[in-house]
């Protein structure tokens, strides 16, 4: 009779008059039912050891369950599981862990605005911690410090009046200069009357630091007809001889 057998390494078998660890063919001398010799060869094999091993990587402070117990450190960890056909496998782990993603930044704002930190919107100076996840799926931290400028300190004096007929008049009146010029009638930094009918125009000036922060001030320019006569206050007129014959005089004198 012949039979084949299949072991898991490790295991063993009494054939062939002793017990097997090791594949080949063992014959057995047995008695039939007649009382007859009978012989049993069997063949003897054994599966093939099952190994396998991994590398994983998982995030700071988080743990895995692997060689019999949740590790917290990296390393290799061996667990023996069931094959498929019922033998041990071994599995080799080769546990890691991701850096840890700390960042740090300097931002800088104008007053008036605000950068959205720590889970709100942050309008003074301070340093903010926000966690975020990175490219690897675990926590990454970022440090931001917050300096928030004062606006520039912007003044304009210019209140005057022009003559509707002017061409162009050089804008002044600024501090500190270097800024620049809106408005109706306002062509870089000059003002156009001639462009505008009569009436009041607000002339705005902006000006922008070193800092990137920007603030302005606004005044007025009022267009005129000017005619050429003016109003004469505190003056005493007298025109004579009344009534005039070939010629006539006008004398100002002052009523105080």
């Amino acid at each position: 009779e012949q039979q084949t057998v299949t072991l898991c390494i490790g295991d063993s078998i009494f054939y062939g008059g002793a017990w097997q660890t090791l594949a080949g063919v063992y014959t057995d001398t047995l008695v039939s039912v007649q009382g007859c010799d009978s012989l049993v060869n069997t063949t003897l094999d054994f599966y093939a050891a099952a190994y396998d091993s991994i590398t994983t990587n998982i995030c700071t402070g988080d743990s895995l369950f692997v060689g019999g117990t949740w590790q917290l450190a990296a390393g290799t960890y061996l667990d023996s599981l069931t094959s498929s056909n019922g033998c041990d496998s071994l599995l080799y782990t080769t546990l890691d862990y991701f850096t840890e993603a700390f960042d740090s930044v300097d931002v800088s704002i104008c007053q008036g605005d605000s950068l959205f930190l720590a889970g709100a919107w942050q309008y003074a100076d301070g340093d903010f911690m926000d966690l975020s996840t990175s490219s690897n799926g675990c926590d990454s931290t970022i440090y931001t410090h917050l300096v928030v400028h004062p606006l520039p300190l912007v003044t304009l004096t210019l209140d005057t009046t022009v003559c509707i007929n002017w061409s162009f008049i050089d804008l002044f009146g600024e501090n500190p200069s270097g800024g620049f010029w809106s408005g109706l009638g306002v062509n870089g930094s000059q003002f156009e009357p001639s462009s505008l009918p009569m009436g009041s125009y607000v002339v705005t000036y902006m000006y922008v630091d070193s800092n990137f922060c920007l603030a302005s001030a606004m005044d007025t320019i009022t267009i005129d007809l000017c005619t050429g006569l003016q109003e004469i206050d505190g003056v005493v007129i007298s025109i004579y001889p009344n009534p005039a014959s070939e010629s006539l005089t006008i004398q100002f004198a002052s009523a105080n």
